[in-house]
């Protein structure tokens, strides 16, 4: 079970993620400036007059708050660790605050340019499918490093994406004058393949012990990050945009990972385990609360239980704009004491949630058991309860939990417009022990008014004894796009997917017509000036002479060579296939051909 059960790597810091926030809303103000779903500017004001709508200061319930452009119009979507690095490492259940990596840094690396074999220049981007949702967002990372760049530990080089999970209360008292986000946490798991490792120190244990299991597929990248806020100030913001020095505001806090060895059949991108609940914090997606994932391992005769997002802390940090500093503790439950069943019968063992240096141990603890626990503990649902003062904590565990890679899907991407989503559901951690049914439910992932264009069955029978569930999701020939989010159901168990589909258009345009700078810019360009304004810091997306002279650059980073990099073009992927054509067909001086 991948950092459950193998040897880790532990690390802690900081992270920044430099989102762009303006195509949050297709609503700007008192103005409904963008339609979303078609990347494209509503008429009626000039680029001048929607820049001037997006800087201007707004407010929430009647308190200032930012600006229409939200609380970082220049972000350009890059997301970095900050002095991250290695506290703790080595086996589970030996797991120690020493060893030959401690102290190393730790990087998420952006993607080498597939065509030149150059960079990488930039880090890895985070971007929603939909960008007005609340429930999920993406990373999309090319690598990952240990160690210096002259001669690093571990470097790996892997174009892929991740999505978070375990959107859920983080802390208990939020940061003031900042968005919701800050008192919850974003869970990402990203899998690297072993033959993506380009280089690692063979003597290192630690590592060895990783690339020579012989078990694991591949190398797991599991982080967290919370206490995200934006290091600027309503007030601090309005003053440097009435300045006009316009600068990012990107959302910064705190970050705690840990790598182990990834195995078949465990998902790609979403932590196994048996899902533990806090049902005290509440998740942004409602009807869920506060996750951790919790193993037990027979052969060694040991709970695992990842409890980095199970227990809160009381409040956001003093400053908001020290992310380096060690973090502030947890609150402390006194010792936790592990039970099982509906009645809590106790285990007889108890652990140190460790409330003040958590974080040094990525917040996984490691549990002995003897036999007759190992047995109990795999027979009946988990329950942890801790009291100290007037603080008390109750943590059950869903018995029957349904998860998988499937997140975020462009089905343009998909041959055909169709895709099989497949997921494990298990109950206390194995095999269903009846036939269960799961509803299959379309809704909206965002505020977006939901296009209904996906076709797919309204429920799954998965056998007694089976883990898999499985069924296909497809867009036979309707004429509607957007976003939709599908959700798989059993009583309180549930896992959901984003869809993305592009519209198709021929923009009014005769086929064989020579598009114009003008038909370029409007139906394609124009959004993503107003909108993104970094872009145009490379290149001026309003300048006819630079974009023309940037062709090739642009028509490569259209290209699907780049589509899964963190190079692409737009890094939001907010530009259609028939949109694309466009520009190609302008850019390269080609009759213009609309999509079949």
């Amino acid at each position: 079970m991948g950092i459950l059960n193998g040897p880790r790597i532990n690390f802690w810091g900081g992270i920044r993620a430099n989102v762009c926030t303006a195509n949050n809303s297709d609503q700007v103000g008192d103005v409904k400036l963008l339609d979303l779903a078609n990347s494209m500017v509503r008429p009626g004001y000039t680029d001048e007059q929607a820049i001037d709508l997006m800087r201007t200061p707004t407010t929430n319930n009647g308190v200032p708050y930012y600006t229409n452009g939200g609380w970082n119009y220049y972000g350009d979507h890059q997301v970095n660790f900050v002095s991250a690095t290695v506290s703790s490492q080595g086996p589970a259940g030996g797991v120690v605050d020493s060893g030959d990596l401690v102290g190393l840094p730790v990087y998420l690396l952006g993607s080498i340019d597939p065509v030149t074999g150059q960079g990488p220049f930039f880090g890895p981007v985070m971007v929603d499918l939909d960008p007005t949702s609340s429930q999920a967002t993406q990373i999309y990372v090319g690598g990952l490093q240990i160690g210096d760049s002259t001669a690093p530990k571990l470097l790996i080089r892997h174009d892929t994406v991740c999505s978070s999970q375990s959107l859920s209360r983080r802390v208990l008292t939020f940061e003031t004058d900042a968005p919701g986000s800050s008192g919850f946490n974003g869970t990402f798991q990203v899998t690297f393949p072993k033959s993506a490792v380009t280089q690692y120190d063979a003597s290192s244990p630690i590592i060895t012990a990783l690339m020579n299991d012989a078990k694991a597929t591949g190398i797991v990248l599991r982080f967290s990050m919370f206490e995200m806020a934006p290091p600027l100030t309503t007030d601090e913001l309005v003053a440097a945009y009435n300045a006009n020095t316009n600068p990012s505001n990107p959302s910064s806090g705190r970050v705690v990972g840990t790598l182990g060895p990834h195995y078949e059949g465990e998902p790609d991108t979403c932590p196994p385990g048996r899902l533990l609940s806090n049902p005290a914090l509440p998740a942004l997606v409602p009807g869920t609360f506060a996750e951790g994932y919790a193993l037990v391992d027979a052969a060694a005769a040991r709970l695992s239980i990842d409890t980095l997002n199970l227990f809160p802390k009381p409040s956001f940090r003093a400053d908001r704009t020290d992310i380096t500093s060690p973090l502030t503790p947890n609150v402390d439950y006194g010792p936790i004491a592990v039970g099982a069943g509906s009645h809590d019968t106790p285990l007889g063992v108890t652990f140190d949630a460790r409330p003040a240096d958590y974080y040094k141990f990525g917040g996984i603890v490691d549990v002995p058991l003897s036999p007759q626990q190992v047995q109990l503990a795999q027979s009946m649902p988990l329950v942890l309860s801790g009291s100290n003062g007037g603080n008390s904590v109750k943590i059950t565990e869903q018995p029957l939990r349904i998860y998988g890679d499937p997140r975020n899907i462009y089905l343009d991407d998909t041959v055909n417009r169709e895709v099989v989503c497949s997921f494990t559901v298990a109950y206390l951690g194995g095999p269903l022990p009846v036939d269960m049914t799961f509803a299959i439910i379309s809704s909206t992932p965002g505020t977006i008014a939901d296009p209904y264009y996906l076709t797919f069955p309204p429920n799954v029978v998965v056998q007694k004894g089976q883990s898999l569930l499985s069924f296909t999701v497809g867009d036979y020939g309707s004429a509607n796009f957007g976003f939709e989010c599908l959700t798989i159901k059993n009583g309180t168990s549930s896992y959901f997917v984003n869809f993305r589909k592009y519209p198709k258009s021929d923009f009014g345009i005769p086929k064989g017509a020579t598009i114009t700078w003008q038909q370029a810019y409007d139906i394609a360009l124009r959004f993503h000036y107003i909108v993104f304004p970094a872009m145009s810091l490379r290149i001026p997306l309003n300048d006819m002479g630079t974009v023309v002279a940037t062709a090739e650059q642009f028509l490569a980073r259209l290209s699907p060579a780049y589509r899964n990099t963190t190079l692409c073009m737009p890094i939001t992927r907010s530009l259609s296939p028939s949109q694309i054509r466009l520009l190609d067909c302008f850019l390269s001086n080609k009759p213009w051909e609309p999509l079949p």
